[in-house]
C-alpha cells in the first residue's frame, strides 16, 4: 500500500486517528513519518516557548477564551460552513439521544426530521 501523504513510497507505518468520532486508517512511509515527526516536534516546542515567554513577562496565565455554548453562535466566524454543518448535526444527534432517553417522542421525531433535512447538504462517510 502506497504512503498516503506522499503517495509514492511503500507505507511502513501505520496510525489510526480518532477523527470526528470515526476512526481513520492512515499510513504513511518512514520518509513522511519522519517529516510528521519533525513538525510534532517544531509545534511542541513553538507551543511551549512561547508558554514560557509569557509566564517569565510577569502576566499570569495566559486569558482564556470564554467557553462557548452550543447554539447557533457556538462556531467560530472563521470555521467553514461544512464544519458548522458537522456540528451542527452532531448537537442535533445529542439532542435526539436526549429526547430518545427521556421518552419525549415528539421531539425525537421533530430531531429526526430536522436531520434528515440537514443531512442532504452535508458528506457523510460511512466506515
Amino acid at each position: 500500500m502506497l504512503c498516503y501523504y506522499c503517495n509514492q513510497n511503500e507505507a511502513d507505518n501505520r496510525f489510526v486517528i480518532n477523527y470526528n468520532g470515526q476512526l481513520v486508517e492512515v499510513r504513511l512511509c518512514t520518509e513522511c513519518t519522519e517529516r510528521l515527526k519533525r513538525y510534532v516536534d517544531t509545534m511542541f516546542h513553538e507551543y511551549r516557548n512561547s508558554w514560557m515567554r509569557f509566564a517569565q513577562s510577569g502576566n499570569g496565565a495566559p486569558p482564556r477564551e470564554p467557553a462557548r455554548t452550543p447554539g447557533a453562535d457556538s462556531f467560530p466566524l472563521d470555521a467553514g460552513d461544512a464544519v458548522k454543518k458537522r456540528r451542527r448535526l452532531a448537537e442535533l444527534r445529542a439532542k435526539l439521544q436526549g429526547a430518545v432517553d427521556a421518552e419525549d417522542y415528539e421531539a425525537a421525531v421533530e430531531l429526526r426530521d430536522e436531520i434528515f433535512r440537514q443531512e442532504k447538504g452535508v458528506c457523510i462517510h460511512d466506515k
